[in-house]
């Protein structure tokens, strides 16, 4: 079963480790009065056996993120020699770490933020993609998708974001890598142009937020095959760039 992706984009900005374990803790915090499951979480290492319990106050956040930080990059640190990360370390590329609500299989969410790098782009975007566990796959619904969705743009300042089968989507866009300064269309989609509700086809539905539109394609979950829906998503996509509307607000 192709698995459904639910991918979220926001302005990047540098960040030094301990500001990064800020972001991410508060962000823990928002979620745990959305999502019931994050009382207890899981700081996800690189191996299923350095999955590690995280108290419930989140006092031991800090110490135990950063324990598992990637130590394959090059951090920069006030004294050049040490490359191992510090709090105070800045890195040229992202910062990445995934927590969960459990370290199981089943009844599983897992976040994953990516950001904070310094590298000075024209284009940087930061990232807070959910993943789901099999049997929780197979019961989304619509309803859920949606909510996750509004609170996720009721705490960060997303750019866009796309749920749907990664593969599709890679098609439907041309590269989910590619154009970066895009929106990317899904099944479900947000972008912080809120104008884009006023040119989109009757077979679309959306509700509009303080911030920008969610639109989606269908009220039921799409077969990753459906070649309807590709054609359907192409389509939206024409009538956003017709209408300069694919380039998401900065």
């Amino acid at each position: 079963m192709a698995k459904i992706s639910f991918l979220t984009r926001f302005k990047n900005y540098g960040m030094t480790v301990q500001e990064y374990l800020d972001f991410y803790r508060n962000f823990i915090v928002r979620l745990r009065d959305f999502d019931e499951r994050f009382k207890t979480v899981y700081s996800v290492g690189f191996t299923e056996k350095s999955c590690r319990y995280i108290k419930e106050d989140l006092s031991d956040f800090d110490e135990v993120v950063l324990s598992q930080l990637s130590r394959r990059v090059a951090y920069i640190n006030p004294d050049p020699a040490n490359k191992k990360p510090t709090l105070q370390s800045k890195c040229k590329s992202n910062f990445m770490h995934s927590v969960a609500n459990t370290h199981r299989d089943d009844d599983c969410v897992l976040v994953r933020i990516t950001c904070g790098r310094i590298e000075e782009e024209e284009i940087s975007l930061g990232a807070v993609n959910i993943e789901y566990s099999k049997d929780l796959q197979e019961t989304l619904t619509l309803d859920e998708l949606l909510a996750r969705l509004e609170f996720m743009v009721g705490v960060l300042p997303l750019a866009y974001a796309m749920i749907g089968h990664t593969l599709i989507m890679d098609e439907i866009n041309n590269g989910l890598n590619e154009n970066l300064d895009e929106i990317k269309i899904g099944w479900i989609t947000y972008t912080n142009r809120i104008e884009t509700a006023e040119v989109l086809p009757d077979y679309v539905s959306y509700k509009k937020l303080p911030t920008g539109v969610i639109f989606w394609l269908s009220d039921t979950k799409i077969a990753a095959d459906n070649m309807e829906y590709v054609e359907k998503a192409i389509e939206v996509r024409n009538i956003l760039a017709k209408h300069d509307l694919l380039k998401y607000r900065v």
